[in-house]
């Protein structure tokens, strides 16, 4: 696992490749922030260790804005399956959902965005999912079952 630390005010945590035993998260040191954001975006593999290992680092930034972006789909679903996968005052702000096409059998990941394409006003989930078209101009599906894969969206 590569991971890059950059900023001073706001400092960003940009996780690459496999997260499992051989990820040693607790040997980086995180300067204290006023915000943390930690990028996925080229997280491609998480095991049970790697969640617990995860799950220790996440812990450990002493942070009062803990913020996630570009989160995958094996991110997303330790988070819904794993109560205290990531602290209870973090943010999600954005993370990818599986997209399908039943005619061209295409398969895309779409970013959805905190405020562009959901929000939560006082307990309240609120989507805006973007139209998706194939490489025929098809629109294309979400492919998860909605009601579970955005169930984390209630808690961060």
């Amino acid at each position: 696992m590569k991971v890059q630390i950059t900023g001073r005010e706001k400092l960003v945590i940009r996780m690459a490749g496999k997260m499992n035993e051989a990820s040693d998260l607790e040997l980086i040191m995180v300067p204290q922030a006023a915000s943390v954001e930690i990028d996925l975006i080229d997280l491609t593999f998480i095991n049970s260790i790697g969640i617990r290992i995860f799950r220790d680092f996440a812990r450990s930034i002493r942070t009062p804005e803990l913020l996630f972006s570009y989160c995958p789909r094996i991110f997303i679903d330790q988070v819904n399956m794993v109560l205290d996968f990531i602290p209870r005052y973090s943010r999600i702000m954005s993370f990818y959902v599986p997209y399908y096409s039943e005619v061209s059998g295409e398969q895309k990941s779409v970013l959805f965005t905190r405020d562009e394409h959901f929000t939560i006003h006082e307990g309240e989930l609120t989507l805006k999912p973007p139209l998706v078209l194939d490489s025929k101009a098809g629109e294309m599906e979400m492919d998860i079952v909605g009601e579970r894969y955005f169930n984390f969206l209630k808690r961060f």
